[in-house]
């Protein structure tokens, strides 16, 4: 059952409250630490993006030499649609003879509150590159033109992409795929029904994968490289004033993380076969829940260094001021994580 997570206090007294469910697990999916219910299922959303990634650049390794860090970093994103999100999504279709046609994310303004302004200011609506999964998509359609696949049906369970991807989360979490519920996500692909230990397991294989696939050693290659985009590509993997940059910069690859929809997050310590997962139960819309939860976490994983606490400051007890810039309020994680011994 979910517990308390993060408080809302307001002169000390709590005004509202977060509720959810952690698991840390190595990639044998042996828990480590939990809060809640370890098993507790949710939908994957966009936490797994490098999961799906991984279809890319484990059936097609050349494609490890022809796509750029910015390139891949969007690939991995739920970017913020700035300039340079949308460019380097342009760059990934344009590579392959693709138009930005051809994608099937659907339409929604740049989370980049300043891109969406000149969008605006210029008479412009958004178009696809601005969707926040849009690098997602194109790298589906760069495998799909790949290997010859049907283009306009890439979106459906049944596709052979979508299939490989299938096998992928097989693969990182050992759940069968009758056990593995699908249904469809914001932007139109499949998105994964999973408990919260197998998917902390798969982060910790994904990103320790020397200690798993030294049978395959190109999809151990492939997992590597995945892991190590995530610090380089920070920007590209959030944008500007995201936590998902912001961390992924602040932990120069000793940790990484990436967010899901409704207040799933995802993250690992490279190299540790750590891995963690991260479900807010009221679905975390307003964004202040999850990064303090993550950040909580890492701290209490031993993970973070002073400079690292520096620069993360702004996610971890997180003063609330009035509309005359004077505290009143503190925004603050309190739970302990439960130790597996």
């Amino acid at each position: 059952m979910a517990e308390v997570i993060v408080d809302a206090l307001r002169g000390g007294l709590v005004e509202s409250r977060h509720y959810g469910d952690i698991a840390v697990a190595d990639g044998r999916g042996k828990l480590i630490a939990k809060v809640g219910e370890e098993n507790r299922r949710t939908f994957t959303r966009s936490s797994i993006k490098s999961w799906q990634a991984l279809a890319l650049f484990s059936l097609w390794p050349e494609a490890r030499d022809i796509f750029t860090l910015e390139e891949r970093g969007v690939m991995l994103a739920s970017h913020s649609g700035e300039p340079r999100h949308t460019a380097a999504v342009k760059s990934i279709l344009d590579k392959m003879g693709l138009s930005p046609d051809n994608l099937k994310c659907g339409v929604h303004p740049p989370i980049h509150e300043g891109t969406r302004d000149e969008l605006i200011r210029r008479g412009e609506a958004p178009n696809q590159l601005h969707c926040n999964c849009s690098g997602k998509h194109a790298a589906m359609l760069s495998l799909c033109k790949h290997m010859g696949w049907d283009l306009d049906g890439y979106l459906e369970y049944t596709h052979p992409v979508q299939m490989q991807i299938l096998k992928i989360i097989q693969r990182l979490t050992d759940i069968p795929a009758p056990d593995v519920d699908v249904r469809i996500d914001n932007c139109s692909v499949p998105t994964f029904y999973l408990p919260l230990k197998s998917l902390a397991a798969g982060m910790a294989r994904l990103t320790t994968p020397e200690k798993y696939f030294e049978d395959d050693r190109n999809f151990m290659a492939a997992c590597k490289f995945l892991t190590g985009t995530f610090y380089p590509a920070a920007y590209y993997i959030g944008g500007t004033d995201r936590f998902c940059t912001d961390l992924n910069d602040a932990g120069q690859g000793r940790f990484i993380g990436k967010v899901g929809g409704e207040g799933v997050y995802l993250g690992a310590l490279p190299g540790q076969d750590r891995g963690i997962a991260l479900k807010v139960e009221d679905g975390d819309r307003g964004g202040r829940a999850y990064g303090q939860a993550i950040v909580e976490v890492l701290h209490q994983l031993g993970a973070l260094t002073e400079e690292d606490n520096v620069k993360l400051a702004k996610y971890h007890n997180t003063p609330i001021y009035n509309f005359r810039n004077v505290q009143i309020g503190i925004v603050t994680c309190v739970f302990k994580l439960e130790w597996n011994t």
